[in-house]
């Protein structure tokens, strides 16, 4: 059976997938995270975050004022973090690696 041009097969997987995104969606909202539609102005991303030489996670960032998600619109499932206040939090970007050369 059809639903329009789509298999109901297809229908029906694209509606788990959005019911699952906004369950993971308001998980989110619920604990506090600031949900946008794309990276903030100052923000930067988690992955890319270090304090006192630790990565930041989104567990060790749980009391974070700055901490938000936003949604690949490829991918409605995964999470990406950041922070949208790295410089309050004195998050630092870890240095730079080796040139090309293999200087810094």
């Amino acid at each position: 059976m059809t639903s329009g041009n789509i298999p109901s097969g297809s229908a029906q997987a694209a509606r788990r997938s959005q019911a699952e995104h906004e369950r993971i969606r308001g998980e989110l909202e619920a604990a506090g995270f600031a949900i946008t539609e794309i990276l903030t102005a100052n923000g930067q991303y988690l992955t890319m975050l270090g304090r006192d030489g630790d990565d930041l996670t989104p567990e060790s960032r749980a009391a974070c004022p700055g901490r938000g998600v936003f949604f690949r619109s490829y991918d409605l499932l995964t999470p990406v973090h950041y922070c949208a206040k790295p410089r309050a939090v004195r998050a630092q970007l870890p240095p730079p690696g080796p040139g090309p050369d293999g200087r810094r």
